[in-house]
């Protein structure tokens, strides 16, 4: 077991999760596949975003912004848990990611999706992917979340 502040997860539920859901490809179209391990550069490039551009670069902070409110509310939301940590006192927000239900993740998606100003969404278009799942806005979802827990914005736990 890892313990990850207050609460013990499980090796085999982390391992389960990211085996089944976190890192599967979600395809954005016939000829790109992004996933959660995609590179800066696979991103910005399935986004039509030139990192030389100094518009393409203003875009990419609003995109940012969004998935960082998304984590905010992510890591806040009880029911935003693996369905055996939702009744565990001992589970308190902020939530880590390994805590996180992946049906939750993908709700704040389209959370972010539906949200989103319309410079963003235009690019946030371009990849969609299976199930009508947005790979980009995962991606950048699941960076933010990476980068609230290195830089100790969820202080209960650690990575």
């Amino acid at each position: 077991m890892q313990s990850h502040g207050r609460i013990e997860v499980l090796e085999e539920d982390v391992k389960n999760l990211l085996h089944t859901c976190w890192f599967s490809p979600i395809m954005s179209s016939s000829s790109c596949q992004l996933h959660l391990g995609s590179s800066f550069e696979e991103v910005t490039s399935t986004l039509g975003l030139d990192p030389t551009n100094t518009s393409d670069v203003r875009i990419y902070h609003l995109m940012l912004q969004e998935a960082e409110k998304g984590r905010q509310r992510l890591v806040q939301d009880r029911d935003a848990l693996l369905p055996h940590l939702k009744q565990s006192p001992l589970a308190q927000s902020p939530y880590h990611r390994t805590q996180i239900d992946f049906k939750a993740f993908l709700r704040e998606t389209k959370t972010i999706q539906l949200s989103a100003c319309p410079e963003t969404r235009a690019r946030y278009d371009k990849a969609f992917g299976a199930n009508n799942s947005n790979a980009a806005i995962s991606w950048l979802l699941w960076q933010a979340l990476r980068r609230g827990e290195q830089n100790g914005y969820d202080k209960n736990h650690s990575s």
